[in-house]
């Protein structure tokens, strides 16, 4: 079983902005970056838990040469968060770099957003959630309540009502595969620039 998104908190801008407020701005090594965050009181649990979601978040990478890269040079406001989560949510593809389990039977990633929408709009009724993603990954999906709360925050395409039926509001979906490598850290990072 796979989970589309990380477990540690929802997708959210207060949360992203937190997120930002506590990594470094500036290209770094990653020792740096290391001893920055070790230095915040959350610092060891942002390490061992938050990182992932915030590298799901496209906010942070660290490359191959051992450099970390933040998407965001100054602390962002409100609106900020607000417009990145908007455009992230139309680029969030899985698998990728930060969803290691799961996913074994998907050749090609998705952008979630689309690949779920895409499967709604064209049987034209209610689906639930958890049976759309199982179609989409061919496998039991997890931290669906997640997936449910950061679609509806940010996408207007898609409706996922309390019992989790997910209708799309838009029949023009984009195509959802991504032809990225799903293990490239620069790419997904990179997929979500401007």
């Amino acid at each position: 079983m796979g989970d589309p998104i990380c477990k540690w908190r929802k997708v959210s801008t207060e949360n992203i902005i937190e997120m930002v407020s506590w990594l470094p701005k500036r290209v770094c090594t990653e020792s740096e970056y290391k001893s920055h965050m070790l230095q915040l009181p959350i610092g060891k649990a942002f390490l061992r838990t938050a990182c992932q979601l915030s590298c799901q978040l496209g906010l942070q990478y660290v490359d191959e040469r051992k450099m970390f890269h933040p998407r965001f040079d100054h602390d962002i406001t409100e609106n900020e968060a607000k417009e990145y989560l908007k455009y992230w949510i139309t680029r969030y593809y899985v698998p990728n770099p930060y969803t290691k389990m799961g996913f074994k039977k998907i050749h090609q990633p998705v952008i979630l957003l689309y690949a779920i929408a895409d499967i709604a709009a064209r049987r034209n009724e209610l689906h639930h959630l958890e049976d759309i993603c199982n179609t989409i990954f061919g496998e039991q999906t997890g931290n669906l309540a997640n997936v449910k709360n950061m679609l509806c925050d940010f996408s207007n395409i898609i409706h996922i009502g309390i019992d989790f039926n997910v209708s799309a509001n838009n029949q023009n979906i984009p195509d959802c595969h991504v032809y990225n490598n799903r293990n490239d850290k620069q790419a997904f990072f990179d997929f979500f620039n401007r």
